[in-house]
């Protein structure tokens, strides 16, 4: 008997003990106002048993020009946790006290000064690797919102920043020099093709070199410069891309010249990485800064060009062979009319267009040349590029109310919907400007009034927005539940009947509250 009392308490020891936290180690861009800066940071994950799970960033600090001022430790507790298709996805928003931290680096932390700051979260986990947005809310106490972002999710270009470069030893007429390539892109010192050795050694000058030239409010330290050649008297435009230069003929517009993208081949660059770059996402465009200049002037070719194409990892090239139809891309975009406009810095937006939405987008090739005819435009024609960036759109584009269109405004969040007595989910219409955006819909009775509340969230979890629309005087129509304002939720229900351990972060479910009200929710 004696054993077995020992034996039931053991188990409800090991019962008891509390989910390990994982920690996960990467890179942050903070974002304060649009001054980004760059450091390294941990995220605590702790799974409770509830179906929900604790979310600690520990000793906060904002950094800049050398400085360190402490935030401190942030604790999210009570993150909603879901599972699909192999991906964990957290959310959260709430209010809560910010800690100070216990850095001894660190002398002040500024949560002492702090009131309770709003706080949402929007995370996903694969594997061993967190992707995770944080948006702090400090406007009311400091009239700035703080937007951390850890680690890429896959979301974003590798090297787009082009702070780091790799070497490559190449051979000339004058024997040999070293020539720098933005790490994750890839120029004519890496280039492949019977004629990439003689592309190099009759070229007049290299293509790529780090430049302490930098774009307007740009937080990091460099731009690539990327410079046109004089080959054999021919013009070698100057181009860098995230997949492997091809040179493979002597004529200039031959398409065996180009870029091009395999996920299937091995070949690593002089750093290791392969010569192309995996995507998750489904951008809805892409950005870059750029300052170009025609060293002789070309008017009937005066224009450098950015082109970029989502394909599912098997061969492609830019330019395409001539008469091929590429079935595997998703999406492209390109700007072949990238003017000099005096020579300043221009950020340049190139919109995507989906065109094969039965591909499965795995990577991405992008390419950014001096001019956007092969062998055109001047020797001493150069480029600065600098900070690429892929945007996902995260608001509505349109919402209809029972078939009737609603006027929306960009800093407007809030709409009364006149002359309607009762309102349902099905009643409430509504299309994202993002290709891949999330939006899940919910309803509510608050007292007399009826609501349906959209939340739009863009693909890389970066932005954000909440609708609210809102019928005066009217119910939640037959085929939805009644709330009020009051009633607190008790449980959620798939609607097979099983009951969950936590709120879906997406789908249709069962809210069901203390009253015994029912709500159907669809996300």
């Amino acid at each position: 008997m004696r054993k077995f009392y020992l034996l039931a308490i053991a188990l409800l020891m090991l019962g008891a003990t509390p989910a390990m936290a994982e920690d996960f180690t990467d890179t942050i861009t903070v974002n304060v106002n649009g001054v980004v800066t760059g450091q390294t940071a941990t995220i605590s994950v702790t799974p409770g048993t509830d179906g929900t799970s604790t979310f600690v960033l520990k000793n906060f600090v904002l950094k800049a020009g050398g400085q360190s001022l402490g935030v401190g430790t942030i604790t999210l507790n009570g993150v909603a946790t879901t599972e699909s298709n192999g991906v964990t996805s957290y959310t959260t928003s709430q209010t809560i006290k910010i800690a100070a931290g216990d850095d001894p680096s660190i002398t002040t932390w500024m949560s002492a000064f702090l009131p309770p700051i709003p706080v949402n979260l929007n995370a996903e986990q694969t594997g061993s690797s967190l992707y995770a947005v944080i948006n702090i809310d400090l406007s009311s106490a400091m009239g700035q919102v703080i937007q951390v972002v850890f680690g890429d999710g896959g979301y974003q270009i590798a090297g787009s920043g082009f702070e780091d470069y790799t070497s490559y030893s190449v051979k000339t007429l004058g024997g040999s020099i070293t020539v720098d390539e933005p790490l994750h892109w890839h120029s004519f010192a890496s280039a492949g093709g019977d004629f990439a050795a003689a592309a190099n050694l009759f070229s007049s000058n290299q293509h790529t070199y780090p430049s302490d030239i930098v774009r307007p409010g740009s937080a990091g330290q460099k731009s690539v410069l990327v410079v046109a050649s004089n080959a054999l008297g021919i013009v070698a435009n100057g181009t860098i891309t995230t997949g492997r230069m091809n040179a493979g003929a002597m004529v200039a517009t031959d398409p065996n010249n180009h870029a091009e993208l395999d996920m299937s081949k091995e070949d690593k660059d002089a750093a290791g990485d392969p010569y192309y770059t995996t995507l998750k996402g489904q951008p809805d465009s892409l950005t870059l800064w750029v300052k170009f200049r025609q060293g002789t002037a070309n008017a009937d070719y005066p224009y450098a060009t950015v082109s970029a194409a989502i394909t599912d990892g098997t061969y492609y090239q830019d330019p395409q062979e001539d008469g091929k139809t590429y079935t595997n891309v998703l999406a492209t975009a390109k700007d072949n009319q990238i003017a000099s406009n005096g020579y300043v810095w221009q950020r340049i937006a190139v919109p995507f267009s989906y065109v094969g939405n039965s591909v499965e987008g795995k990577a991405i090739l992008v390419t950014i040349s001096t001019n956007a005819g092969a062998g055109q435009g001047s020797a001493t024609d150069s480029l600065y590029v600098d900070d690429v960036e892929l945007i996902y759109n995260g608001a509505l584009a349109s919402a209809t109310v029972k078939g009737q269109p609603v006027t929306l405004v960009d800093s407007v969040s809030d709409y009364t919907l006149p002359g309607i007595t009762s309102l349902s989910l099905a009643d409430v219409d509504v299309t994202p400007n993002g290709h891949a955006a999330k939006v899940s819909k919910t309803i509510e009775q608050n007292g007399n009034d009826a609501t349906v509340t959209v939340k739009v969230t863009s693909q890389d979890l970066r932005n954000s927005r909440t609708y609210h629309f809102t019928a005066k005087g009217a119910v939640v129509g037959i085929n939805e539940a009644k709330t009020s304002a009051t009633d607190r939720v008790k449980a959620f229900y798939d609607l097979s009947g099983v009951r969950l351990n936590a709120e879906p972060a997406a789908g249709v479910y069962i809210k069901v509250y203390e009253s015994g009200k029912a709500v159907k929710v669809m996300k």
